[in-house]
């Protein structure tokens, strides 16, 4: 064949391919404008690790659900069940408010929802990938939606707020992300102390789920006070109000969906909205979509104060629940005592055991002894061993002979010092099994705080060293 009997057929394959080309690059470039979630993570903070451009941060599949250490994203080939062959230049979808549930008008919505492409692309997602997890935090919100309810509405806030912590945490107060925020309402650090949330060595109330849906509700109110507006307060939630201020600065944008189409906010940010309207709408009425759900009771609590610096092993004795119990009540606490720096401190029970605690509790009775291994305390400047051990409650002579020290000793800011644990003086009768229960620890750990063997003879008047079990 000659050159020029070929030419035309070269042609035809070079404009066949261009077009091709062209058709792929018009279909990519569609999505990328549609917004559509790919790695975008289900378990948001208010503050994360993606960039302001939205580039999400990589999958991690390997978290646990109940000890959320890690936010949870979506795999990345969830971008390939949505629809994307969508025009560029022109609104990607089409919106529908909505206040009510078209197919059950008895379940209305206190905040406006919208329903479209993007949202039910969620739902599906909640339907099919997600199920599972999602079923087990529709559950847990069982647990907690009431109390949260009560707070939003002495707020004056819209009561399906609640569904925030739904997309959060998965109404979890261990949850806890790559950002550090943590909780069931994901609060940073400098949010939480903000609204009034005490972070320290010794309590970490934005795990609380009480005291950190208060915090959140003034949050929330403070910014629908600033955008007027429930979608851009959520966007700001988020990202944080400066960087949704800043967008519609650059933007000119007048509400969030506006805001959503252009590359001044996170991918992450664009998606946060229509997923709380998507868990939103399925939490409201799970039937629905196919959704059985057996919720958790409602969490209940008796409340008392507590000195400072009392053994969560002496209030649970008191209560005749265990300490797990106790810690499970009061997810803020980070040791195994209440914190020193409150005189009185307000501690949660299980339901129905205050007057068996008040009844066996006495807070002027002498505390055991304390002596051997147990938590540490960074020494700020000007503590003292002697105001260290009135903080703990605890003998200086036994102190000093935890860290080593003597009362020549010299102490410096920044350094740590060993808090010694309680012991037990062993009665005529008792045997390591029982020792053990009292304390709600098991016979093991006790052998190893105390270099015994199983076989071990263990005689009345002697001390055994308690030790702290997480």
């Amino acid at each position: 064949m000659s050159r020029t009997e070929g030419s035309p057929l070269r042609f035809v394959f070079f404009l066949s391919a261009f077009f091709y080309i062209y058709s792929i690059a018009s279909i990519v470039n569609a999505s990328l404008e549609t917004g559509h979630p790919s790695s975008v993570d289900l378990v948001s903070s208010t503050s994360d690790s993606t960039s302001e451009e939205g580039t999400a941060a990589p999958p991690d599949r390997s978290t646990p659900l109940e000890e959320i250490e890690e936010e949870e994203h979506l795999p990345e080939d969830f971008f390939d069940l949505l629809t994307l062959e969508l025009p560029p230049d022109t609104l990607p979808f089409s919106m529908q408010t909505i206040m009510a549930d078209p197919s059950d008008p008895s379940i209305t919505y206190d905040v406006p929802m919208v329903f479209n492409e993007l949202v039910n692309d969620y739902i599906i997602f909640f339907q099919t990938r997600l199920r599972d997890k999602f079923e087990l935090w529709l559950a847990r919100s069982g647990q907690y939606t009431t109390l949260m309810r009560d707070i939003l509405r002495e707020h004056q806030l819209p009561e399906d707020l609640v569904f925030l912590s739904l997309i959060e945490s998965g109404f979890n107060p261990k949850a806890f992300s790559r950002a550090k925020a943590a909780g069931p309402w994901q609060f940073i650090q400098g949010t939480g102390k903000k609204y009034g949330l005490r972070i320290d060595q010794w309590i970490d109330e934005r795990r609380d789920p009480v005291k950190s849906t208060v915090a959140a509700a003034k949050y929330l109110r403070d910014l629908y006070g600033l955008f007027g507006s429930w979608p851009l307060s959520m966007a700001s939630y988020n990202a944080g109000e400066g960087r949704i201020m800043r967008a519609m600065a650059r933007t000119k944008a007048e509400d969030f969906w506006e805001l959503k189409q252009s590359h001044h906010i996170r991918l992450e940010t664009k998606n946060y909205v229509p997923k709380y309207m998507a868990a939103t709408m399925i939490a409201r009425n799970p039937q629905k979509y196919g959704f059985s759900v057996e919720y958790l009771p409602p969490f209940t609590y008796d409340e008392v104060e507590i000195p400072k610096a009392t053994a969560l092993r002496t209030i649970a004795k008191a209560a005749g629940v265990t300490v797990a119990e106790i810690k499970t009540y009061n997810p803020e606490l980070k040791k195994e005592t209440t914190p020193p720096g409150y005189p009185r401190y307000r501690l949660k029970l299980p339901t129905g055991t205050r007057e068996t605690f008040l009844a066996n509790f006495s807070p002027n009775s002498k505390r055991e002894p304390m002596l051997g291994e147990g938590q540490r305390h960074r020494i700020s400047r000007g503590e003292t061993v002697s105001s260290i051990a009135r903080m703990y409650e605890v003998s200086i002579e036994s102190l000093l002979l935890a860290n080593g020290l003597n009362r020549k000793s010299t102490i410096r800011a920044g350094d740590y010092l060993t808090i010694p644990t309680e012991k037990h003086r062993i009665s005529r009768g008792e045997t390591l099994s029982s020792i053990a229960r009292k304390y709600d620890v098991s016979v093991g750990s006790l052998l190893r705080a105390n270099q015994l063997r199983r076989n071990s003879m263990i005689q009345a008047g002697h001390y055994l060293i308690i030790p702290t079990e997480d």
